[in-house]
């Protein structure tokens, strides 16, 4: 399309202010002209500090309104699905926050109502378009580990419970808990970086040691309730014991809140017939990535120190307007959020059950 995209914002919240706001603002040929909110005063106190010029209490009074072209859904993880499927009816292109939703039928909903109207829905795994995610990618890519046969991701912090009280941590507005909110983005980098083979199995323990005793909270947020009893009917650690029809193994392991030194870690490794490679928090620089292999008999390691690169999210950004302007292609395929959501869903139900759950 040419001329200006005019995009509007639903959901208010921090995520859109730091980072979908700010994004749209650096992208080229981009206005940002809505913004929606249910929660009074928020969505014009958003409007006069971005000189957005028209603010709404609800999603619906921004579709109706019209003219935009493009929305960035930014609320709550129980409204993706029926936000996502409004504005794809109403004819526009969508950048969803992670994750996609929080079952599987709501999101093949998303995937056949954009197939059915022929507009973009991308889903926000902002880490996919880090420098060090990258380079992982392109060593797989480049057969440099040959056949990938375990690989093991996490994301531990020590304390760092969001919102607590807020939507983050009552299951009826996200779904779940750690699992849902930072355990979505090492899952999907894992499996993206492995080629997305095909789960044939999940089996899934979750915890909530720290939430419902009011510890361990970050200091981040929307909304951070420490007085009185809140809401925590949600997970605060989880792991994952995944297995793939040729045979491949990933383990993952996630929390909110744990006792683990240093502040907590994310990593990603991956072990392969011709090499292994590893990106970690641990690794004593920003952005190293470590590649492991033989050369002629002896053990040779390697370490790159990426560098950081732009904001991620201002890249994701551009992406989707690329997309929208029909310069590039989605970069998280529909199938392949589907599948993160199918197996973040068994997870949760293995968890429940205490059985593995088996997959189609």
């Amino acid at each position: 399309m040419s001329g200006d995209i005019r995009v509007g914002i639903i959901g208010a919240g921090g995520i859109a202010q730091h980072a979908h706001i700010p994004g749209y603002k650096d992208a080229p040929g981009v206005k940002i002209v809505a913004v929606a909110d249910p929660k009074e005063g928020r969505a014009q106190k958003v409007a006069d500090h971005f000189d957005i010029p028209n603010a709404y209490t609800s999603a619906e009074d921004l579709l109706a309104a019209g003219g935009i072209d493009a929305v960035s859904i930014c609320s709550p993880n129980a409204f993706h699905a029926s936000q996502s499927i409004a504005a794809l009816k109403a004819g526009l292109h969508v950048l969803c926050e992670k994750p996609m939703a929080i079952s599987v039928p709501d999101a093949e909903a998303m995937i056949a109502t954009a197939k059915e109207t022929g507009k973009q829905l991308m889903i926000g795994m902002t880490n996919r378009f880090r420098p060090d995610t990258q380079t992982l990618r392109d060593y797989a890519q480049a057969g440099m580990l040959g056949d990938i046969y375990y690989f093991k991701a996490g994301w531990l912090r020590r304390s760092g419970i969001p919102g607590y009280g807020s939507w983050f941590t009552t299951k009826s507005q996200s779904g779940g808990g750690c699992l849902l909110d930072i355990g979505v983005h090492y899952l999907d980098l894992a499996l993206w970086i492995a080629g997305f083979p095909k789960p044939v199995s999940v089996t899934g323990t979750t915890f909530a040691e720290f939430g419902p005793r009011g510890l361990a909270l970050g200091n981040w947020g929307e909304d951070i309730y420490r007085e009185g009893k809140q809401t925590f009917d949600v997970d605060d650690l989880a792991t994952a014991f995944i297995r793939f029809e040729g045979g491949q193994v990933l383990t993952l392991e996630v929390s909110w809140a744990a006792h683990v030194g240093e502040g907590g870690e994310n990593y990603i490794r991956f072990l392969g017939t011709k090499g292994g490679a590893e990106m970690s928090s641990r690794n004593g620089a920003e952005y190293p990535v470590r590649y492991f292999s033989d050369s002629f008999g002896s053990s040779y390691d390697s370490t790159v120190y990426v560098s950081p690169g732009r904001n991620t999210h201002w890249t994701e950004i551009k992406h989707f307007v690329s997309c929208i302007r029909g310069e590039a292609e989605l970069a998280i395929k529909h199938e392949e959020a589907l599948t993160v959501i199918k197996i973040l869903s068994a997870i949760y139900e293995s968890a429940k059950t205490g059985k593995s759950v088996q997959l189609s």
